[in-house]
């Protein structure tokens, strides 16, 4: 029988393989990489602006004002110009994987326990 130590110790050994698997990794270096490219956090620190210029326009002014479509154009343009972003689309890419890891996890270890309670949704 399996004591309850001994499933610490799983947990915690699935925890560092977990932090150690490749996806993983490449997730975390595309993230540091993010955070230091100084062009992409421009973009977006201009994209998050305009997000607040557009909400309070809206919040004041409701969907009449002039201004708020031109802000909705600035705003689909930045974000293109940020997806379309090479290190963008790869970190995308890297965080899929990881996310079907999780998911996987998920699945084989948490879903034999799921059992609706009677009645109950």
């Amino acid at each position: 029988m399996t004591t309850f130590q001994e499933i610490i110790d799983h947990a915690y050994a699935l925890k560092e393989c977990i932090e150690h698997d490749v996806r993983v990794l490449e997730l975390e270096k595309l993230n540091a990489q993010l955070n230091q490219h100084q062009e992409l956090l421009l973009l977006t620190d201009r994209f998050h602006a305009l997000q607040e210029d557009y909400q309070r326009l809206w919040e004041l002014y409701g969907d009449e004002h002039p201004q708020l479509l031109d802000v909705q154009k600035q705003l689909h343009q930045l974000k293109l110009q940020i997806d379309q972003h090479t290190l963008v689309r790869e970190y995308l890419r890297a965080y899929g994987h990881v996310r079907q890891l999780y998911q996987s996890l998920q699945m084989q270890l948490f879903q034999p326990f799921h059992t609706p309670i009677k009645g109950c949704i």
